[in-house]
């Protein structure tokens, strides 16, 4: 990554543990990361996932000299097609109906996202989360368990390695 970014640098993650979501443990964060299919469903696939995102950005810091900045972002609800990859075909436009008026536009989301990643603040720590509402946050509690990240780093770096070797 040092070769591909320039000194001072943003990294912004979007998929982000901002909700505490109760029923999410190491053990089931490690286990999503393992499989090599995609997830059931959204609070047992994507949440795990979005916890060992942030985990990812804490190991980075310490992997990565520091001239990057990683940042944690959840804009929110983004209006998009992801529930049809995660429910049943028949509760798709019950949850669209349901969430609409809690969700954000795909412009509304590039806005806040440029707002994030060019704020003076993103720059003050190398690693930060935000939320919905463009303000500092804290990771999820899991994000900060010293087990995660460095599982998550080294889990991801493996599979890049063996991905890398497959394809040569």
């Amino acid at each position: 990554a040092n070769s591909l970014l320039a000194d001072g640098a943003v990294v912004v993650n979007t998929l982000a543990s901002a909700i505490n979501f109760p029923l999410v443990s190491v053990p089931s964060v490690k286990l999503r990361l393992s499989k090599n299919r995609p997830p059931a469903n959204l609070a047992s696939g994507l949440l795990p996932v979005a916890i060992a995102a942030d985990a990812y950005l804490l190991a980075a810091r310490r992997h990565f000299d520091g001239s990057f900045h990683f940042l944690g972002f959840f804009p929110g609800l983004v209006q998009s097609d992801l529930a049809k990859t995660s429910l049943p075909a028949w509760l798709v436009p019950v949850y669209h109906a349901l969430c609409y008026p809690f969700t954000i536009s795909e412009r509304e989301v590039g806005e806040a996202h440029l707002a994030v990643a060019t704020s003076p603040h993103a720059r003050r720590r190398p690693v930060s989360f935000w939320n919905y509402l463009l303000e500092g946050r804290f990771p999820h509690r899991l994000v900060l368990d010293p087990r995660l990240p460095d599982f998550v780093f080294d889990h991801l770096n493996q599979t890049a390695a063996s991905l890398r070797d497959t394809a040569l």
